[in-house]
């Protein structure tokens, strides 16, 4: 044990000097424990965990001498790390985690996208009999979506440009999507074939002249032209089975009185085609 010490101390450069015997006046030796690792102790054979160190030698560092003098694997301090490949310590970093974890979230995100483009609206159709067909945007949560004051307030627009009304007013909603189904086409192509099977529907059912499109949902679903809301507003579409004209929803004129003046500026071609009918 002492051959196999004092070999590794001289190759690393460190000069052990030791006393056969105690001299007189000598200063006493000084046992420092050392706790050697599993590793280097089955490797060099060390059956002991002690070391004797002289006194005199106590200046030097007693932690570089015991880690790398009695250990033949590198130390643990720096070199191990410097061993282990580089792609293994930083391929669990929370950047490049994130970086790896792009490509895969790529597709849900685009899923998502698609799936918030699809509409979501409900309109409520309001037959009154010998006259028209209303087609209304309303809430999508209403409980009521059509109060008795917008029936009253549909009854008197009608009255005062002299449309026929012979029966009480029948209301049917219609939402979009009809079915929340993976399975079921849920796109704005497949809104405007539904919403239009609708309202020939409603119109084959009951014997009415015109359609009243009230608002921008039934204007987007239910007029083939294209543009915005306020180019197709005010305009006579006699290019379907029945005369069609768009203005401002119900809610919008309850909630913004002032449309009332635009709903009846916009219904003045209504209002010509009628007297031409009569």
């Amino acid at each position: 044990m002492q051959t196999l010490r004092n070999h590794y101390l001289q190759t690393m450069g460190i000069q052990v000097w030791k006393s056969r015997e105690i001299l007189p006046g000598a200063k006493p030796e000084i046992l420092a424990a050392v706790n050697l690792e599993g590793t280097a102790e089955s490797q060099l054979g060390v059956e002991e965990n002690t070391v004797q160190i002289e006194a005199d030698e106590l200046d030097t560092p007693l932690v570089p001498i015991l880690t790398d003098s009695f250990t033949s694997s590198p130390p643990d301090s720096g070199e191990k790390t410097a061993d282990v490949p580089l792609a293994s310590t930083t391929a669990s970093t929370p950047e490049e985690s994130s970086l790896e974890a792009q490509p895969e979230m790529a597709p849900q995100q685009s899923s998502k996208a698609s799936q918030t483009s699809n509409p979501e609206f409900r309109i409520a159709s309001i037959v009154f009999p010998g006259a028209c067909v209303v087609v209304t945007q309303v809430p999508v949560q209403a409980a009521t979506p059509i109060a008795t004051e917008h029936l009253a307030f549909l009854r008197e627009l009608l009255f005062a440009i002299k449309a026929p009304i012979v029966g009480e007013p029948l209301v049917t909603l219609f939402n979009w999507p009809m079915l929340r189904s993976s399975d079921f086409d849920q796109s704005a192509a497949a809104a405007r074939e539904a919403s239009q099977a609708f309202l020939r529907g409603q119109k084959t059912k009951h014997s009415v002249g015109f359609v009243l499109l009230m608002g921008d949902i039934p204007g987007e679903y239910l007029l083939s032209d294209k543009g915005s809301f306020a180019d197709k507003t005010g305009r006579m579409y006699e290019s379907h089975e029945l005369p069609r004209l768009l203005t401002h929803s119900v809610e919008q004129v309850f909630a913004e009185p002032q449309l009332k003046a635009q709903v009846w500026h916009d219904i003045q071609p209504l209002v010509t085609w009628i007297q031409q009918q009569q």
